[in-house]
């Protein structure tokens, strides 16, 4: 489950921390908030496809981070998937 997503310079986020609790949680905003932007910054996150122009204007690079909270289970799967590099990742 992704606990914690940390976004720098990406589109037009300067930074943005949000803390995901573990049940149901809702993104809402006024039109033109960044709800889609958010949505975009989780996709790159789970491999999605990158460009130059996500960076944000004035910016050198664009940083989306995630923390996880995985089972043991998820994380076998997850390596042998070929996705997870168990000597990278935090316990």
């Amino acid at each position: 489950m992704l606990q914690v997503l940390r976004v720098t310079d990406f589109v037009l986020f300067g930074q943005v921390d949000i803390e995901f609790g573990n049940c149901l949680n809702v993104i809402t905003g006024e039109t033109g908030a960044g709800k889609s932007i958010l949505l975009g910054a989780v996709e790159l996150l789970l491999a999605g496809e990158s460009s130059p122009r996500l960076i944000r204007v004035g910016a050198n690079r664009a940083v989306v981070e995630g923390l996880f909270n995985l089972t043991a289970e998820r994380c076998s799967e997850l390596k042998a998937a070929g996705f997870l590099d168990m000597n990278q990742a935090v316990r």
